[in-house]
């Protein structure tokens, strides 16, 4: 019951929340009491719907939070991106952090739309 165990129609636009995630990525220092963050991509996600962006969390508490997920039955509601831009990595940083560097993209959206979220990778190659 609740949201977080259904889909919400919007008019042609149906969203699910997302509580269950991989992690793609940590840094072990920075942020709230210095123990980094961690950053999660969302698993279990319905057949048809599709990511709004990457979840992130500081390390100093257990995993508790969520992503919005969305499928779009009105064809126009959501776009995909047709680029990515690279906002920040860890690359150039000296962080304490996993064995591979962190890179954070801002998708960019066809004329008329505007992004979501953000995505993180562990790659230097776009998404």
């Amino acid at each position: 019951s609740g949201f977080g165990s259904g889909i919400i129609d919007l008019g042609g636009l149906k969203v699910s929340q997302i509580s269950t995630f991989n992690k793609i990525w940590t840094t072990l220092e920075g942020g709230q009491d210095d123990l980094g963050a961690t950053f999660f991509e969302p698993t279990g996600i319905p057949q048809g719907f599709f990511p709004l962006g990457h979840y992130s969390q500081p390390n100093n508490k257990p995993l508790f939070g969520w992503v919005l997920v969305a499928k779009d039955e009105s064809n126009g509601a959501l776009k995909n991106p047709i680029d990515y831009t690279l906002v920040w990595t860890s690359k150039s940083q000296k962080i304490k952090q996993d064995k591979d560097d962190g890179y954070i993209w801002l998708p960019i959206a066809p004329n008329g739309y505007s992004p979501l979220g953000h995505i993180v990778t562990t790659s230097p190659e776009k998404p």
